[in-house]
């Protein structure tokens, strides 16, 4: 059951108190930009979240660009560029961005690392399975997906 809604203040805060970034406020809008380096050997990337009130938070990477595969492919990315963090329902507006949001975007970020050098994408989803975003998000859900013990049953899945 989700808690409180987080206000876009509270959210703004909490992202300043934790990282080097710029947050602008408008009254239904947050846009906070701020570097992130997903391990320490990863390169550092410049990203924007773009959380409007009622909707999910939307990710983009600003730099540097993102590189496809010899196909011209890249994964778990929404048309307009968005990167694809979670799905529908695992994300509402009691959650903090600086403990789910960014977290799932260095992760991301990481897994997008080790899929340029092995082919592989080893995050929740795979493009081939069927599980690439949809082109428009609905509106924020109410219910709270355990994503974690879905990651423990995708890894056991994959080693099993």
């Amino acid at each position: 059951m989700p808690g409180r809604e987080r206000t876009l203040i509270e959210q703004a805060f909490r992202l300043r108190q934790d990282f080097d970034g710029k947050a602008k406020l408008r009254p239904t809008l947050l846009i906070w930009s701020g570097r992130l380096t997903p391990t320490p050997l990863s390169r550092e990337y410049m990203v924007r979240i773009r959380y409007e009130r009622g909707h999910y938070p939307r990710v983009m990477l600003v730099e540097p660009r993102l590189e496809p595969d010899e196909r011209q492919l890249l994964h778990h990315l929404y048309p307009n560029g968005d990167l694809c963090l979670h799905k529908l329902d695992e994300w509402n507006s009691s959650m903090l961005l600086i403990e789910t949001i960014i977290p799932w975007t260095a992760e991301w970020l990481a897994h997008y690392e080790l899929w340029r050098r092995t082919h592989e994408w080893y995050g929740d989803g795979d493009g081939a399975e069927g599980e690439t975003p949809t082109a428009a998000r609905p509106p924020l859900g109410e219910a709270l997906a355990d994503r974690n013990e879905r990651r423990r049953e995708a890894r056991a899945r994959r080693l099993g």
